[in-house]
């Protein structure tokens, strides 16, 4: 049987001065100062490389002329955190930080010149993709704002695209509050490692946000006896709380880290961090162990744990069970300013349910308004 002919390689494209091939990669080449330099351009797109090139050619130039780099990302975040990223709440930087860890992937390595209504743009379209509420991505979009008008005071750059970007592409809509599966939650509570399981509980039993709540928590705002917590809300206001024995069973639960003060901690003196993406692989891993069970995972997030907890608030409020409460005793359980907030809750009570809550409302107020 004859051998068959060898196919021929397909040829790549021909390219320009300081360009050329290494295996499926394109490099640049390019002397600066008498020393020839070689870098990977990352790409295999010739119409790309040749942008990418015009990047170093410009950075050459510069450095001939006695001029410094051009300015990156990375520098203008390392830049606005040694200046506590021009907030004075503990609270506000964590959402930064928090924002920029999602912004980090995307423009690393960028010159801030680069960075502008299109690449912001990308962005968006690629925080759709990974599931993240316009909520979060306009949040995302106000960190990179503050960003880039650091950088304008720095005359790092002379406009800030990230202002003028138009944001009626995200509108503010208030996601539909869903029940979470309790089989799906106990499934992550099982493979969750670490303090994750005791978080996972304890965020049901307190209804605390994640991270200005629950993970801030120190060990030292905690009255073991009294069962009341003491901290900051999101606004920066001092408020107390009294938690539930449950809750307070979870947190007793979880051992102390000699010399580090939080509750939920992790490493040596810090607090549990990075936490939406490390829950999004336990989620991960808990609809494989679903799958591999043979039945259907549905997930869910963090904030509908808060939700849970203020529905069945409600209904062993209104059906006698435990502690009496309200609308209102939930309100400031909850940290809610106004109690029109909190009253997204009665949707899931009957009508009569939810007119025993109004009515236990009412009454708490006139006995308040007595006293």
């Amino acid at each position: 049987m004859r051998n068959p002919r060898p196919t021929k390689a397909k040829r790549k494209p021909t390219l320009g001065r300081h360009l050329f091939w290494r295996g499926d990669t394109i490099w640049a080449q390019i002397r600066v100062k008498g020393v020839l330099r070689r870098e990977s351009l990352q790409t295999g797109d010739p119409a790309q490389a040749v942008e990418r090139l015009k990047r170093i050619r410009d950075d050459a130039e510069r450095e001939r002329a006695g001029l410094e780099p051009a300015k990156l990302f990375d520098d203008a975040v390392v830049a606005w955190d040694d200046v506590g990223l021009g907030v004075k709440s503990e609270s506000a930087r964590r959402r930064y930080r928090t924002s920029l860890r999602m912004l980090d992937p995307h423009f690393e390595g960028m010159r801030l010149s680069d960075i502008d209504a299109r690449s912001i743009g990308a962005f968006v379209q690629a925080r759709r993709r990974e599931g993240a509420s316009h909520a979060t991505i306009r949040r995302d979009l106000t960190a990179l704002s503050r960003l880039l008008s650091f950088t304008v005071t720095l005359g790092w750059r002379q406009d800030n695209p990230a202002r003028t970007w138009d944001r009626s592409a995200l509108p503010e809509t208030r996601d539909p509050i869903q029940r979470p599966c309790m089989r799906s939650y106990e499934a992550c509570v099982a493979v969750g490692h670490g303090h994750w399981p005791h978080l996972l509980r304890f965020l049901l039993a307190s209804g605390f946000r994640l991270e200005v709540d629950a993970t801030s928590l120190r060990r030292e705002a905690v009255n073991w006896k009294t069962r009341i917590v003491t901290f900051r809300t999101k606004t920066g206001r001092l408020r107390t709380r009294e938690l539930t024995p449950e809750a307070m069973d979870i947190l007793g639960a979880i051992p102390a880290k000699a010399g580090n003060p939080f509750v939920f901690w992790q490493g040596e003196t810090s607090r549990m961090t990075n936490c939406s993406r490390t829950f999004e692989d336990i989620r991960q891993r808990a609809a494989e162990r679903a799958k591999r069970e043979g039945w259907e995972f549905r997930p869910f997030r963090l904030h509908d744990l808060r939700h849970e907890f203020a529905i069945r608030y409600l209904e062993a409020a209104v059906r006698g069970a435990g502690k009496a409460g309200s609308i209102y005793t939930l309100q400031r359980a909850l940290g809610h300013t106004s109690v029109k907030t909190t009253e997204i809750y009665l949707d899931f009570l009957t009508d009569e349910e939810a007119a025993v809550a109004k009515g236990l409302m009412q009454a708490q107020d006139r006995e308040r308004d007595a006293n």
